[in-house]
């Protein structure tokens, strides 16, 4: 899938495999990559991380968990509201 100007969601990306792939996907160009996880601020530092890397401010934090269906539902409005369909999640 071709990332670039899309908005894409990254659940558990505070480590392991999340944050691989928000490392990998941040040069692809997205519009918006959020790195969530219910480690909140882990995934703050890997948003901090990418964005550092790429030089821009394309990628953000948030605490979720995916456990709890309304967290999830907050979510994916929030970045709905504030940067359109999302395209991957």
């Amino acid at each position: 899938m071709e990332l670039s100007d899309k908005v894409v969601v990254i659940t558990g990306a505070a480590g392991g495999i999340g944050s691989a792939c928000a490392r990998r996907f941040a040069v692809e160009g997205p519009r918006r990559l959020v790195c969530a996880d219910l480690d909140g601020e882990a995934a703050e530092r890997v948003a901090a991380e990418v964005n550092r890397a790429t030089g821009s401010t394309v990628a953000v934090g948030r605490a979720c968990d995916v456990g709890r269906e309304a967290e999830v539902q907050a979510l994916i409005d929030e970045v709905s509201a504030a940067d359109g369909t999302i395209d991957l999640y």
